[in-house]
């Protein structure tokens, strides 16, 4: 047999690309040629683990992939673990188990907040948009309050993933009135405790949140002021550079970014042997300094109470896995 043609053997698929170097399919992985595709979906042409794209694509039957259903909140979805017993109402303990999750792929009119989505995991794991949902009463109730921005309290009927996504949209709205970035992670933090209290909770809470910036931001000059940093910095300027490695620095941050399921989208070179790196990491997006060479990092988007330097980028994800489990992530650069 010629294993040479097996090989090089070509053929036609529709695959959600959501961005990185890889695209998905139901068995394998494939890396993307460039030039790499918008978001959406494609018909590509593969060959082995290599594909090209070929133009975009209407969305595949997605039936047979797995089901997510929950309430929209500024490009997210949020669900439970595990249903709640008809007419329960949903409590503090309810919310801890309810989780938020990005989805991918929405369409151009973008849905209103609570709105009920259904969506479906594609083979990368990330959660693709299928369809909206017909809203119930406590759906349109909840949103007359958020739009006074009022707390749901002891409102009746409103399931656990309602809960969660009224206390994140209400967080958002008022810390944008505040002018403050919140992202839907930072703000699920105290979801359950602002729905059910309303814009004074919010308020603490991003005046709290905007406290810890401000001393992570002081905390970064301090450290960079001081003699020992400047003797490392000076003690790394002095190091040889290899031209060939600092040149393959954005895919080996690829790569160490793949190997902890987090997606490179882009690398930029700073110069003084920094590399700025833009990643995704369970729907996040952060932005992080780190040695072109080594992947050490210099900054990692996040407080981490000054240990920035104490991480590589490789267990950077573990990290900020950890923050975002205990409800205590900052994120200090976006």
């Amino acid at each position: 047999m010629d294993y040479t043609k097996f090989l090089g053997k070509k053929e036609e698929a529709v695959l959600a690309y959501l961005g990185g170097p890889f695209a998905y399919g139901k068995d394998r992985r494939l890396r993307v040629d460039e030039p790499r595709p918008s978001l959406g979906f494609h018909r590509f042409e593969v060959q082995g683990r290599a594909a090209r794209a070929l133009g975009h694509a209407e969305s595949p039957d997605l039936n047979g992939l797995p089901r997510v259903r929950g309430h929209h909140v500024r490009g997210w979805i949020t669900g439970t673990r595990g249903a709640s017993p008809p007419g329960h109402r949903a409590s503090a303990h309810d919310d801890a188990r309810a989780r938020v999750e990005a989805v991918r792929l929405l369409p151009d009119e973008e849905p209103a907040p609570l709105a009920i989505v259904r969506a479906r995991r594609w083979h990368s794991g990330d959660l693709v948009f299928e369809s909206l949902d017909f809203d119930g009463e406590v759906e349109d109730a909840a949103r007359l309050r958020l739009e006074k921005l009022e707390p749901l309290g002891d409102m009746k009927g409103v399931p656990a993933s309602l809960r969660l996504a009224y206390g994140v949209a209400l967080t958002t709205a008022v810390a944008a009135r505040m002018d403050v970035a919140l992202s839907v992670r930072e703000a699920a933090a105290p979801a359950a405790r602002v729905a059910d209290e309303g814009a004074d909770a919010a308020r603490a809470f991003v005046d709290a949140l905007v406290a810890r910036r401000v001393e992570a931001a002081a905390r970064a000059r301090l450290h960079a002021a001081a003699p020992g940093h400047e003797r490392r910095e000076s003690a790394g300027a002095r190091r040889p550079r290899d031209a060939n490695a600092l040149g393959d620095a954005h895919l080996r941050a690829e790569r160490a970014l793949d190997e902890v399921d987090a997606r490179l989208l882009s690398s930029r070179n700073l110069g003084d042997d920094r590399l700025e790196i833009a990643w995704e990491f369970m729907g996040e997006r952060f932005v992080s300094v780190v040695d072109p060479l080594t992947l050490h990092v210099f900054d990692s988007g996040v407080c981490l109470a000054g240990a920035d330097e104490l991480v590589t980028l490789d267990s950077l994800p573990g990290v900020i896995r950890e923050a975002i489990e205990t409800d205590a992530l900052v994120i200090t650069r976006s």
